[in-house]
């Protein structure tokens, strides 16, 4: 089975918080959320190092056919002198 989209697995996890905030969830069940949310977020770790390993690729595939201008505290390139 394939895994979750990484939006999936956030949306998990918040049902599993809101089940851990609930006062009828007894210390077995609490137990057995929190490994779950354990599992998921490492699920979630590994899709997001997988996303930033992507970005650098295509980053670095198309650096030389890209300048990047960095841009000011108020998100403007710098003035060219």
């Amino acid at each position: 089975m394939a895994d979750k989209s990484f939006e999936e697995s956030v949306a998990e996890l918040n049902s599993i918080l809101e089940r851990l905030n609930s006062e009828n969830t007894t210390l077995d069940e609490s137990i057995e959320l929190f490994s779950k949310g354990m599992g998921i977020i490492g699920t979630c770790r590994r899709q997001l190092d997988d996303a930033q390993n992507r970005i650098q690729l295509l980053l670095r595939q198309n650096t030389s056919e890209t300048s990047f201008v960095p841009l000011a505290g108020n998100g403007v390139p710098p003035a060219q002198n």
